[in-house]
């Protein structure tokens, strides 16, 4: 009798769902395929006797977006500032396009296309806005400044509109886009940036990041993209590298594997990665969430005190317990996007709630106030006090 050849996959989900999963496509890493445009290798860079690299190695390819994530004093700015040419790498390659760049000076590394937007904008506070452009674009050629110029005013629109204000006026986000435009005002090949969302508020924060991804699929100009702000340069980045203590402890390509890798307890702390699920991990979220929570404890605080102006500590725990309570719902709700209307509603609902609250423990107090029996006895509102006259 001829055996009977069993078919794939099997009825038993428990034996061929496993088979599955390990056959499930990867995502290939595209980066490999062709030579690096910026290549750091094993480069070390003091301060003195402080060491601040030691031994960091990483790759951008052509047409990429890659991120440098890590805390502050990691070496982030060093490392942007030592593929600049100051300060100069004590050992180690920074390698541009098969030439080696370490040993250059900066206005040379600039003309070969690297161009850097530094930490905290650097602007030319006493030059407008037109002139500020106009230093960035020295090294270009010049029959090229209009159409550049043109670019960098539809990227960022606000600057056509402050073209002859002076840069020092402008606000930070702002500021933030003359430092990008003057960048770009160059034409580099490669564009550094470094904490450009430092300071600013979260909707320029989205403008900023916005302006980033145009750059990169429309221009197709490459970024290297220095951030402490894990969450928005995870999500524009191809792939991200960790720096921790000057050194690389973590690289990979964006996705699910790399935020929940253990290494990257190292960029914000298994405490943080748990209040941002809690709080949000949206900066304006987070910001309404800390504002709001202050002021529900202070308002309940004011209101509970009434006659007295004594601390109502049995406030602060109501207010908490509240802030916690929206944010958790509205993140199981939303997930992370708790910028919605309907996210948003849901805070205002608990806002009234604390206003309701608020509102009834004052008329519960006025009117234990009446009693002074009452009021000596129970200890009402976490205090004793015996009543003095009518």
């Amino acid at each position: 009798m001829k055996r009977k050849r069993r078919s794939f996959p099997p009825r038993s989900p428990r034996i061929w769902a496993p088979r599955l999963r390990a056959r499930g496509p990867t995502m290939p890493d595209t980066h490999t395929d062709t030579l690096p445009i910026l290549s750091v290798q094993d480069v070390h860079t003091n301060y003195g006797k402080i060491e601040a690299l030691r031994g960091v190695s990483l790759d951008v390819a052509a047409g990429e977006i890659v991120t440098l994530i890590g805390s502050n004093g990691a070496g982030k700015t060093t490392l942007l500032n030592t593929i600049c040419g100051e300060p100069r790498a004590r050992a180690g390659k920074v390698i541009f396009d098969g030439q080696d760049i370490t040993t250059l000076a900066t206005d040379k590394i600039v003309r070969l296309g690297v161009a850097h937007s530094p930490e905290g904008r650097r602007i030319f506070g006493r030059m407008t806005v037109y002139e500020n452009l106009q230093m960035g674009a020295l090294t270009a050629p010049r029959e090229h400044f209009e159409d550049d110029l043109r670019r960098v005013f539809a990227l960022f629109p606000r600057l056509e509109e402050r073209r002859e204000q002076r840069g020092g006026t402008l606000s930070g986000g702002e500021q933030q886009m003359l430092a990008m435009g003057r960048a770009l005002m160059s034409r580099p090949r490669v564009l550094l940036l470094d904490e450009p969302s430092l300071g600013l508020a979260p909707l320029v924060v989205r403008q900023i990041f916005t302006a980033i991804r145009e750059i990169n699929e429309a221009q197709g100009m490459t970024v290297f993209l220095v951030e402490q702000n894990a969450f928005h340069a995870l999500r524009l980045a191809h792939r991200a590298y960790v720096l921790v203590n000057g050194q690389v402890t973590l690289s990979g390509r964006r996705g699910r594997a790399f935020g929940q890798s253990r290494d990257s307890r190292g960029v914000s702390g298994r405490g943080t990665r748990i209040m941002t699920s809690l709080l949000g991990s949206q900066p304006l979220v987070f910001l309404l969430f800390t504002v709001g929570l202050v002021g529900w404890c202070a308002f309940m605080t004011g209101q509970a005190l009434a006659t007295t102006w004594r601390p109502a500590w049995h406030a602060l725990p109501y207010g908490v317990l509240m802030g916690v309570a929206d944010r958790f719902f509205a993140y199981a709700l939303f997930k992370s996007d708790l910028l919605s209307p309907t996210g948003l509603v849901i805070d205002a609902t608990l806002l009234t709630v604390i206003i309701l609250i608020a509102y009834r423990v004052t008329q519960v107090h006025k009117m234990v106030s009446q009693y002074p029996w009452l009021y000596e006895r129970t200890g009402l509102f976490g205090w004793r006090e015996k009543a003095s006259g009518g």
